[in-house]
């Protein structure tokens, strides 16, 4: 069985293909991809990511969480507190200052991984006293006073003190080392110090039974190498901690939260999940809940009584806006009182920097410099209004991938270019819309570049198909007609093959049959071989003329040549181009002949008949087997004429219909009224002399002669219409027309037609 190519395999290809790069782009990816392969899925991930961006920019902003407010370290503070770092002890009257201010929730984004350098200078200084004055000797009042003043120096205590008296709710930042950090300077004691200052971050975690967390990796959790956390006495001051590392996208933008990084066999909790379960006010752990499918993937997390379920264990950020969406206060107007009463009571409070100095920004959908504390403020936002984005899963994405080939790939074939351009167009704009609908409305990502890839891929592939088999079919139909019809034809029916559906139409023309004299008694004189020969020869020249006057051929039966002018392309005024070709294919005869004479080879005479008027023109037949050809009155009666031309022995007899559109550049003469075989209604016939700068005075005389007596033949006189016809043989002796009108001229004489006669002949023979 032969394959073929056709657009329902076609769909079947792109759709495998799409489904198979979709799921390809989908795998983990490193971030540095190396091979052609990684490479141009991660080009791909990278569009479809900026389809999400793009759809943020034509959602545009939307409502904001008023209760969060950034406390931010901008290029005011620095310039008004001098540069930073600032000492621990100004951090510690901020956070007195918010916590008098009435703040629910205070979060830093800020690490306070080493002590103060005031607390070093202070403490080095108290201890050479000590070893000056000598430890012996001092009294126990002086050492003391000593520690006293130590303590009281230490700007690590104050801030230490100031988050263990805060009112609010406070939540320390940390951050971990991943493992490209070359972590070898931190000694075993200092790692296990910075494990134990985070224990109060890590989840309660459910998991399958038989799980070894040790050695099974979490689809789409990052594992780490090591926190680094605040330094202990700050950590020791808060029951609250989390991580605040942001991990970008492919692109590098930050578009979700990563909900947990591992170490060991522990998970650790964000900031802001810590910042959330601060402000509901939650007394137990967040829970991490790990289920086992293909391999073990997180499923949700719980913070109290909300379950936030989890996307390739990420939360997607649904931004509320661009850069200043949330309020943002510089610290110095906290410092010094310049803050309205009431802007911060009852509020989450995200302290860290906006300074462009600093260099905390990220790229996110909206901007490429957004503070990264921002992103935390988003992000609880989120959290606290439960509306994270969310992607559909990957039967809709495949669903999408696979109906659009399908459904393009059976309709745009029956379209044209201009029709099927529009319904791809509107396939492609009806899911860009919906995805943007389903995106600002319900919160929901639906995968947009493969769909979209597939609709474009589509259209041009069906589009190329059709410009191929139209191309072929093209060249199958010049080739398979080259040889019947005019290259103008073959442009026609190229151009509108519509026409050469089965039926036809309805055409306005003039039919030709052509048939040679006494054929049968040729074959049967001369050698089938010779009588081929000479045939094909006849029928070349005959037809390539009838071809250069764009007629179309209809059919060869067996010497006869059976054409139409005026289908299926127009000829202006084909009643005459007809008879052009007929006179001319008279005249190539004529010269044929006399070659033809040379080789002792038959001499051919040919018979034409032409009739003018309407006719169907098209595939008749079956479903499976047609001609094109012409039915109809017009037809039968071209065929009569022709017949006809043996009975008054002319070449080429016309209807009146084609008489009446020749003009004067063709001489033509009335012969007789004919009733045909087949035919009721009786017809004027006409025999085509030749061009009129050919008409010698003899045979202007012929035709003088021979209107005269037929005139007088159609008025009952006899005599006179035969002396008339006498002289018209006299000026061309053996004029076959004249001959006859003699002949029925003496036969009426002697038997005189009815009173009713019209002057009519009736065609007894085909």
């Amino acid at each position: 069985m032969k394959f073929r190519i056709n657009p329902f395999v076609i769909s079947i290809i792109v759709i495998i293909t799409g489904i198979f790069l979709y799921f390809a782009a989908n795998k983990p990816l490193s971030h540095n991809p190396v091979g052609i392969k990684d490479k141009l899925i991660s080009l791909i991930r990278k569009i479809d990511l900026d389809t999400i961006d793009l759809r943020f920019r034509i959602r545009g902003p939307v409502h904001a969480n008023s209760d969060i407010v950034l406390v931010v370290i901008d290029e005011k503070s620095l310039e008004k507190e001098g540069k930073w770092v600032w000492p621990r002890r100004k951090m510690a009257e901020l956070v007195t200052k918010l916590s008098e201010a009435g703040a629910k929730v205070i979060g830093f984004d800020i690490l306070f991984s080493e002590p103060d350098k005031n607390d070093k200078w202070m403490i080095k200084t108290i201890e050479k006293i000590r070893e000056k004055i000598g430890r012996d000797n001092i009294e126990k009042e002086i050492n003391d006073y000593l520690e006293k003043i130590k303590d009281e120096a230490s700007n690590d205590k104050s801030l230490a003190k100031a988050i263990k008296k805060c009112k609010a709710k406070t939540v320390l930042g940390y951050f971990f080392h991943f493992g490209a950090d070359d972590l070898s300077y931190i000694s075993d004691k200092d790692k296990k110090e910075h494990i134990k200052n985070i224990q109060n971050s890590r989840y309660i975690t459910m998991y399958p039974s038989g799980t070894d967390l040790k050695t099974q990796p979490v689809n789409g959790i990052h594992e780490a190498a090591l926190p680094e956390s605040n330094i202990k006495i700050i950590s020791l001051a808060s029951d609250y901690s989390g991580y605040f590392n942001i991990i970008p996208d492919i692109d590098g933008a930050v578009r979700s939260l990563p909900i947990t990084v591992k170490t060991g066999e522990m998970f650790y909790t964000p900031m802001d999940v810590m910042i959330v379960k601060a402000c509901m006010n939650i007394k137990g752990a967040p829970i991490l809940k790990l289920v086992k499918n293909f391999d073990l993937e997180a499923e949700s997390i719980r913070i109290g009584s909300m379950s936030y379920p989890l996307e390739n264990a990420q939360l997607i950020i649904n931004y509320r806006g661009g850069e200043h969406t949330y309020r943002h206060i510089s610290i110095t107007d906290i410092l010094h009182g310049h803050v309205e009463k009431n802007a911060l009571k009852n509020k989450i409070v995200i302290i860290g920097a906006t300074a462009i100095g600093l260099y905390d920004m990220r790229v996110t959908p909206y901007s490429n410099t957004f503070p990264g504390l921002e992103v935390h403020a988003n992000i609880i936002d989120n959290f606290m209004a439960n509306d994270f984005l969310k992607k559909t899963t990957w039967v809709i994405d495949v669903l999408a991938i696979a109906a659009f080939p399908l459904i393009l790939g059976l309709v745009l074939p029956s379209l044209g270019i201009l029709p099927g351009s529009i319904l791809s167009a509107i396939i492609f704009a009806g899911y860009l819309v919906f995805s943007q609908y389903l995106f600002a409305k319900h919160r929901i990502i639906i995968n947009v570049i493969f769909p979209v890839a597939m609709i474009i891929i589509m259209y041009l592939i069906i589009t190329t198909y059709r410009f191929m088999v139209e191309s072929r079919q093209k060249r199958f139909i010049k080739n398979a007609f080259s040889h019947y019809l005019a290259p103008s034809v073959i442009k026609e029916i190229i151009e509108s093959p519509e026409n050469l559906e089965l039926g036809g139409k309805e055409c306005y023309i003039t039919a030709f049959f052509s048939d040679i004299q006494g054929f049968t008694t040729i074959s049967e004189q001369f050698h089938p071989k010779e009588v081929g020969e000479i045939l094909n020869e006849y029928l070349t020249e005959m037809t390539d003329i009838i071809l250069s006057h764009q007629g179309t051929v209809d059919k060869f039966e067996g010497d006869a040549i059976i054409a139409f002018f005026g289908a299926p392309n127009e000829i202006e005024n084909h009643a005459k181009v007809a008879c052009i070709a007929s006179i001319e294919m008279q005249k190539r005869l004529a010269n044929l002949r006399k070659k033809w004479k040379q080789e002792d080879k038959p001499e051919l005479i040919t018979r034409i008949g032409m009739c003018t008027g309407m006719a169907i023109v098209g595939n008749m037949g079956s479903k499976t087997r047609f001609d094109y050809t012409m039915i109809g009155d017009t037809v039968n009666t071209a065929a009569r004429l022709e017949g006809l031309n043996k009975h008054y022995e002319t070449n080429i007899l016309i209807s009146e219909t084609t008489k009446n559109d020749v003009g004067d550049d063709i001489i033509v003469r009335e012969l007789d009224i004919v009733a045909v075989v087949g035919r009721k209604k009786p017809l004027k016939i006409f025999q085509v002399v030749d061009f009129a700068e050919n008409i010698t005075p003899y045979m202007k005389d012929t035709i003088k002669y021979y209107k005269e007596g037929l005139d007088l033949y159609r008025n009952r006189k006899w005599d006179m219409a035969i002396y008339a016809f006498e002289k018209a043989l006299l000026k061309t002796p053996g004029d076959g027309p004249s001959i006859k009108f003699i002949e029925r001229c003496r036969h009426y004489k002697e038997n005189p037609p009815p009173d009713e006669w019209k002057a009519v002949f009736f065609q007894r023979e085909k």
